[in-house]
């Protein structure tokens, strides 16, 4: 087999070192680069948290406890940390049955293979993640929805929209390089830090507690999208 110039491979490789795991480089053409991901996540809230949020409400006369606003907020934050973390494992798993299948192993140990060509396979299973992500909602429904402590049918419509919504971008962002991060360790009385979030229906100078976290480009990495707290007046 003929082998490409000597000049081209550099070009390849040099090419491969300065886009690989940079989200400051974008690719127009991925419709699932991390900032189409970032615009996604803002709308997330915007629409299905909101639809589900109010559906919620709405159903709280009949639900045990009451659904009173914070503890639906804090029930669908919860909905998207679990999704989140089942991705992100689930993303590790794919990952490792990809270089195993390329490879023909089945090892406890990750396979090695050149750099260059797992940027390539790291590229087809972003280009192929929406097709992935059905199975991974299905998955999630399937054996993980119990967590949640939700039978099936107590989901209500627009509750089980944004779930599937949650498991379906949790995955295009997981299976980024490196993966989009959702910052959400803020606690009670922290100091309210406006660079990172946005505030909910009060402000102050400390958080209250948290609605929807910050989006960063990788974990302690520069933020994408902001996040939204409850503001609290400190006495």
């Amino acid at each position: 087999m003929t082998q490409p110039p000597k000049r081209a491979r550099l070009s390849k490789q040099a090419e491969m070192r300065l886009t690989d795991g940079n989200h400051g480089i974008t690719d127009l053409s991925d419709p699932n680069r991390p900032t189409s991901l970032a615009e996604k996540f803002s709308e997330l809230y915007d629409n299905e948290w909101t639809e589900a949020f109010e559906e919620m409400l709405e159903n709280k006369r009949t639900a045990t406890p009451v659904m009173t606003e914070q503890s639906a907020i804090r029930f669908l934050l919860e909905i998207l940390s679990v999704t989140n973390d089942y991705c992100k494992g689930h993303a590790d798993t794919h990952w490792k049955d990809i270089l195993d299948a390329v490879c023909q192993q089945s090892t406890d140990q990750l396979p090695q293979i050149p750099p260059i060509y797992a940027k390539d396979l790291r590229n087809v299973r972003k280009l192929t993640g929406n097709i992935s992500a059905e199975g991974v909602i299905k998955r999630f429904f399937d054996s993980e929805i119990i967590h949640l402590k939700l039978q099936p049918g107590e989901i209500g419509a627009n509750l089980e929209i944004y779930i599937r919504k949650c498991v379906e971008l949790c995955w295009l962002m997981s299976i980024q390089s490196p993966p989009i991060f959702l910052f959400k360790e803020i606690h009670l009385h922290d100091r309210f830090d406006e660079d990172y979030f946005k505030f909910y229906t009060r402000a102050g100078t400390v958080v209250d507690f948290l609605v929807w976290p910050a989006l960063l480009c990788r974990e302690n990495g520069e933020l994408l999208r902001k996040g939204v707290c409850q503001g609290l007046k400190k006495k």
